[in-house]
């Protein structure tokens, strides 16, 4: 089996001034893990929030930006997830299917390398999150890629976001499913960011 190339990424939110953001930006640009090639390293960069969306987003306009985003030649990283109540309810599985099938509505076969998804399941992200078990994980990325199959006729990319850290990370990127982390909080600065990639290099490199 090819050895896969997971991306590694995070997104600051709003987390950071400019000052903050360019000195991250020059130390990941000086350090070997902006080279890597047995990760695929990303950052996000904060922006400006737009009042008028402040009363949040619905599986309908999820799927018009991921449409709009394709239509612009960008990579749309499109993020899906069930809350603690539909967890504990057993619905994770058919939570994530509906959001998959809404974000890739209007794209299609159009989606394949221009549409990332990012499982991000709400009880795990934030502070106090608890990360979800690698296995339960990789069953539900399992799930969502057959259905990316189906919709699109290629399998899509599918990360994991939800408390990554330094100590739970090689563990899910070594998931045959999972495809990549997505990072907060430990990778809110370049050291944290780096070891991560670190990590999983390593990590990968043992189990190639």
């Amino acid at each position: 089996m090819a050895r896969k190339t997971p991306w590694i990424g995070t997104s600051w939110k709003m987390n950071k001034l400019r000052a903050e953001a360019r000195s991250f930006a020059e130390t990941l640009k000086a350090s070997p893990a902006a080279q890597a090639s047995a990760v695929q390293p990303f950052v996000i960069p904060p922006y400006p929030y737009i009042a008028d969306v402040a009363a949040g987003e619905t599986d309908d306009t999820v799927a018009r930006k991921v449409a709009a985003a394709l239509r612009h030649g960008l990579i749309a990283l499109v993020c899906i997830g069930d809350t603690k109540e539909e967890h504990a309810a057993g619905a994770t599985a058919d939570v994530l299917a509906r959001q998959t099938r809404f974000a890739l509505r209007d794209v299609a076969a159009a989606a394949p390398g221009k549409v990332i998804l990012a499982y991000e399941p709400v009880w795990s992200i934030g502070e106090g999150g608890i990360p979800a078990e690698p296995a339960f994980a990789n069953d539900q990325h399992k799930r969502i890629k057959a259905l990316t199959v189906e919709v699109c006729g290629r399998a899509l990319p599918v990360l994991y976001g939800g408390s990554v850290n330094p100590q739970n990370c090689c563990d899910l990127a070594l998931q045959s499913d999972i495809d990549g982390l997505f990072i907060g909080r430990s990778a809110w600065n370049a050291e944290g960011y780096i070891g991560i990639i670190d990590a999983v290099t390593a990590a990968l490199g043992e189990h190639a």
